[in-house]
């Protein structure tokens, strides 16, 4: 679960920032899950009101050593995940208000 903070939100170009809270485990081992805090960051462009395509790259960090099966040293694991994606705006589009201090 993350909360997501859009820089621009008016802007066709827009920078964003989230972080949030999590679990990672598999379909078979689900009691073994273990708990996570990510956050990171991305670019979104809306070249129409209703698909965004974004690039991102975010930082997770466990609070275990045991998800490489492997524990070893004083730190716990963690891993970076960078990606590019689609979003598609179910409803009516907002319309953009413009800036009465640029025009």
């Amino acid at each position: 679960m993350n909360l997501e903070y859009n820089v621009l939100p008016y802007d066709n170009f827009t920078p964003f920032l989230y972080g949030g809270v999590g679990a990672i485990g598999t379909n078979s081992d689900i009691e073994n899950a273990l708990p996570k805090i990510q956050y990171g960051l991305g670019l979104e462009y809306l070249p129409i009101n209703t698909i965004g395509i974004k690039i991102f790259g975010e930082q997770n960090l466990l609070f275990s050593d045991k998800l490489d099966g492997l524990v070893n040293g004083k730190r716990d694991d963690y891993f970076w995940r960078i990606g590019i994606g689609l979003n598609f705006y179910i409803g009516k589009p907002y319309k953009r208000v413009k800036s009465v201090i640029f025009e």
